[in-house]
Formats: C-alpha cells, sequence, structure tokens
C-alpha cells in the first residue's frame, strides 16, 4: 500500500500578538486526510518567506526557528516512516499522536503501574530464595 504525505508550514497573520508575532503552523496531509498543529514558534509575518516556508534571513532568531522546522519535519518523515513500513494505511492523527507524546506505544505513568501490578500478582504464591 502506496502512503503519500505533504508537510506544510504557514503563518497565522490573523492571531498576531502585542509584539506583531504571528504563530508557526505545520499541516500534515496524508493520504488526503489533513490536520495542523501549532509549531510552539513565532515570526513577524513581514519575515516569513512563504515560498521556502521559513524565516527569511541569517539572522540568530531566523536560524533558530529554521532548525527547529526542519527538526519537526524529521521528526514527521521519521514517524511516517516507521508506520508506512508496516504496510498499512496512515492516519495524520497517528503522527500527530507521536508529535504530541502521546502515541499508544508510550508507556504512561498508568501504564506503568499496571505493569507492575501485575508482575507483583505474578510472584504470588512463589516461594523467593530461602523460602519454604
Amino acid at each position: 500500500m502506496k502512503n503519500k504525505i505533504v508537510i506544510h508550514f504557514y503563518v497565522k497573520e490573523s492571531w498576531k500578538d502585542k509584539k506583531r508575532e504571528a504563530p508557526i503552523y505545520l499541516r500534515i496531509t496524508v493520504n488526503g486526510e489533513r490536520a495542523e498543529i501549532s509549531t510552539n514558534r513565532k515570526v513577524n509575518p513581514e519575515l516569513w518567506d512563504k515560498a521556502s516556508q521559513r524565516v527569511a534571513g541569517r539572522s540568530e532568531p531566523a536560524r533558530i526557528i529554521n532548525t527547529a522546522l526542519n527538526n519537526l519535519v524529521s521528526k514527521v518523515e521519521k514517524y511516517f516512516s516507521n508506520f508506512d513500513i508496516k504496510d498499512e494505511m496512515i492516519s495524520v492523527h497517528q503522527i500527530i499522536a507521536e508529535l504530541k507524546g502521546k502515541s499508544q506505544n508510550q508507556m504512561t505513568l498508568v501504564k506503568v503501574y499496571d505493569f507492575h501490578v501485575a508482575s507483583i500478582e505474578k510472584l504470588i504464591g512463589v516461594d523467593g530464595p530461602g523460602g519454604r
């Protein structure tokens, strides 16, 4: 099964703050299904290059933001590849969950506790070293 992904950054200019900076969003489209997520980065819309989908210029803040965006693309591509290698249909929400750290494969505190309790319950009735 061939999955297709498109990654796109854009600035939500209508959401400018008092510093005249607007949030940068990531739009991911997988097999025609689209979702958006904030990159937690802001930029003055006048400094945004729509063609390259990056902050224009070579200033330190521009380099920091562009590096963060490049790292985000790498993560999305890695997650996409990990799902794609299983040769299944991929949902854009699976990738968003991975980015947010809410993947179903991730161990939460409750899952760790449940695993620990189950391990202890298996030991009930088992004599340890030096037992009778």
